[in-house]
């Protein structure tokens, strides 16, 4: 649990925030293995475990941090790949007719679901960017 925390704790950026908010610079704090290791270890002494028991165990716990903080890399990576794909060319959700809000001079221009700002549904109703679906954002 300690482990998962300390990994948490830098790749979320409150590592990061909470030495930016008190002006200090901590290298043990910006690395998941170190912050894994030192808590661990604090946590078994503390715990009244041996010494030898104790910086062993952290020394796994802190492998173990990196192949974790790892995966948490490889799913933000996957993760923004997947969401490129989808914001790629968004289009008008199904069921929604886009009006002609952009013709001008040259007449008629190609809309696409991110220069019109409000579009008629189906069922006569009015969606804008405040209000989806009946909720507001």
């Amino acid at each position: 649990m300690v482990m998962v925390s300390a990994v948490l704790f830098t790749r979320m950026g409150l590592s990061e925030e909470i030495q930016r908010r008190l002006g200090i610079s901590v290298k043990i704090l910006s690395c998941s293995k170190c912050c894994t290791f030192w808590c661990c270890v604090v946590l078994l002494l503390v715990g009244k475990n041996g010494f030898v028991k104790s910086v062993t165990v952290s020394f796994i716990f802190a492998y173990l941090a990196q192949w974790l903080a790892l995966t948490y890399d490889m799913a933000a990576m996957i993760y923004n790949r997947v969401y490129e794909k989808i914001t790629e060319n968004p289009g008008p959700p199904k069921g929604v007719e886009v009006s002609d809000a952009t013709s001008g001079e040259n007449g008629s221009e190609t809309d696409t679901y991110d220069e019109v700002p409000q579009m008629q549904l189906k069922d006569d109703t009015l969606r804008d960017d405040k209000k989806v679906w009946g909720r507001e954002r």
